[in-house]
């Protein structure tokens, strides 16, 4: 009987020997987590100030900008009709990509 107890006793402190150990695992992990997201968290402070200072203010020169598209009636750009308008220009060339369902027919 005694032998029983000190095998229970045993069993029981390795038990509690390997919740010790996975509990300072889980603690370890959730600290790091912790500097992690100080981490993200500074550099996403970082960021936003940085662009709310990207932002330009009245008075600021946009020189710096560059344009995207080319202005209306840019002769190095052909023109472009409005849309629902009725051009007479010839249609675009490009294959338009095959449908998966067929057209319904006129009711």
């Amino acid at each position: 009987m005694t032998a029983d107890l000190r095998a229970d006793s045993d069993q029981l402190r390795q038990t509690v020997a390997e919740l010790r150990q996975a509990n300072n695992d889980l603690v370890e992990a959730i600290n790091q987590f912790a500097r992690v997201v100080h981490v993200l968290e500074v550099e996403n402070q970082r960021l936003r100030d940085q662009a709310a200072a990207a932002i330009p203010t009245a008075g600021h020169s946009h020189a710096d900008l560059r344009v995207l598209h080319p202005p209306p009636g840019d002769p190095a750009q052909p023109a472009r009709s409005a849309p629902g308008s009725t051009s007479t220009s010839t249609p675009s060339t490009t294959p338009l990509p095959p449908t998966t369902t067929p057209p319904r027919p006129p009711a």
